[in-house]
């Protein structure tokens, strides 16, 4: 209704800015963003009243202007049947602009979108569920805070997402410290929602008993809404006996890992979501803010919001603190696979790397000992090996044409002059561990597979992270001489998966 992207009333059809050549050169185009920080239906129709002025109402193309009491200049009505709210039926007070004597009346019934419930056909649907606020209440939600400073006042949730490393395998025990961030006891449902997140993934657990058949879950990873492009993804959990299975909605969830366990009476069902890798994802640390809609459907379609209909909950992560303890699932020191000892042509020496009797010396410039594999997606390096400093073992893919500790799968222990054992993934370091080269033979082991990748030394695990290709596939395997680091190899094994 304007033509000025920052004079216009938006209807209900949102979708961000965007122009997008097709392959057949036709463009689809929006020129102006109809999507803000909202969620679906009539959560974006209330974000959208609430962005017009008083000047923009007023010249409205539609309907008309009525003039109603307003004793308290308030903005919210006295009393009159013809309005759909006022402060008779609100409970406010029609003498005093802040009944609570805190917040504008008409600010504390905007609290609420007051939505009945997620949208549903009208004959079967429980009854409503919108929020409504109390007046005279200062903190509506009970939670110690009150509503004018609350960023959530009707609900007692912290909009936090804690730092915590699951294992998705249906077991909630390992959640029993992180509080939840949505619960509900409706329609003979009982649902509890908790979240967290980690370097590698976002996690959300739902524990849910009684007649439900699926539960809708949609994440605005941007938090610039749920129409606001490809980071806002969806899927829904289905029931169906004793089965449950994931189906995608918005742009699906790529990567996503979920495992569901019955457990007495109620459902533990545990995902994830990839922190880079195949989703679209990514964050470093905390600070990152996730939004969230939750509906649950029952078994006759009657559909409960986890918080209210259709309005995301915004959480932050929070930031981590100290070192994470390793995953439990390292894998196993390579004791079988394909074994190749110093001048095994399957080794392939270059530059510095020289055969010495039963060993192989490097000196000089940084030059990789290769060994060739057909295309692969897993794999187990192991070697032993001894260096004064930065003992380093690598994996490149096919597109990397020269191969050093700056390109590929890199794990480099006792590296900055002896100081630093990490991952170097397509030139990111991940992890930190304080073991270092020592004098004498070291076993030095890496390995990737489902989506993970380890760096194991003297049979211990000490650097963990998630693959961030982990479609990619190698077809060379390394250990990397430099840097001063003498390094002096004695056996190499292998195991790769195509």
């Amino acid at each position: 209704l304007s033509n000025r992207e920052d004079d216009r009333i938006v209807f209900n059809h949102y979708a961000p800015r965007r122009r997008v050549v097709k392959p057949d050169g036709s463009v689809e185009e929006e020129a102006w963003t109809t999507s803000g920080r909202h969620g679906e239906h009539w959560d974006g129709m209330a974000f959208w009243d609430r962005q017009l002025t008083d000047a923009q109402w007023l010249r409205m193309y539609f309907g008309y202007t009525v003039t109603v009491d307003d004793r308290d200049m308030d903005g919210l009505p006295d009393d009159n049947a013809k309005l759909p709210l006022d402060e008779r039926r609100f409970g406010s007070s029609a003498l005093r602009a802040m009944t609570d004597g805190q917040m504008n009346d008409l600010r504390k019934a905007m609290l609420s979108t007051w939505v009945p419930g997620p949208l549903q056909t009208s004959w079967i649907k429980p009854p409503y569920q919108g929020i409504v606020p109390d007046p005279r209440k200062r903190d509506n939600d009970n939670d110690g805070m009150d509503d004018l400073h609350d960023p959530y006042p009707l609900y007692p949730n912290l909009p936090l997402i804690p730092y915590m490393r699951a294992e998705i395998d249906g077991d909630a025990q390992e959640w029993t410290g992180i509080p939840a961030s949505a619960s509900f006891d409706k329609g003979g449902i009982r649902f509890t929602y908790r979240q967290a997140h980690d370097e590698t993934g976002f996690y959300g657990l739902y524990e849910v008993r009684g007649p439900w058949k699926r539960i809708e879950g949609t994440f605005d990873a941007e938090g610039y809404g749920v129409y606001s492009g490809p980071a806002v993804l969806g899927f829904q959990v289905v029931r169906e006996g004793t089965n449950v299975s994931v189906r995608p909605t918005f742009a699906g969830a790529p990567g996503l890992r979920q495992s569901a366990r019955l457990i007495d009476d109620t459902w533990v069902i545990e995902f994830k979501l990839p922190n880079r890798g195949e989703g679209p994802w990514f964050w470093n640390r905390g600070g990152r803010e996730v939004g969230t809609v939750l509906s649950v459907w029952d078994e006759q379609n009657r559909g409960y919001s986890a918080w209210e209909p259709y309005r995301p909950f915004y959480a932050r992560m929070l930031e981590p603190n100290g070192q994470d303890p390793l995953p439990s699932n390292s894998p196993a020191e390579l004791t079988g696979g394909i074994e190749l000892l110093p001048g095994n042509p399957q080794l392939k020496p270059q530059g510095g790397w020289k055969l010495d009797g039963s060993v192989y010396r490097h000196s000089g410039d940084e030059l990789p000992l290769v060994i060739e594999v057909p295309k692969v997606s897993e794999f187990d390096l192991y070697v032993e090996l001894e260096a004064k400093g930065d003992g380093i073992v690598g994996a490149f893919t096919p597109e990397m044409k020269e191969m050093n500790a700056g390109v590929g799968y890199i794990g480099f222990v006792g590296g900055y002059g002896n100081t630093a054992t990490r991952m170097r993934l397509f030139g990111k370091e991940e992890g930190d561990s304080d073991v270092v080269m020592t004098a004498g033979i070291h076993r030095i082991q890496m390995s990737r597979r489902d989506g993970e990748v380890w760096l194991l030394v003297d049979g211990k695990p000490v650097v963990f992270a998630a693959d961030p290709a982990p479609k990619a596939v190698v077809d060379r395997l390394a250990i990397l001489g430099g840097y001063d680091g003498a390094q002096t190899v004695h056996r190499v094994r292998y195991r790769v998966k195509p």
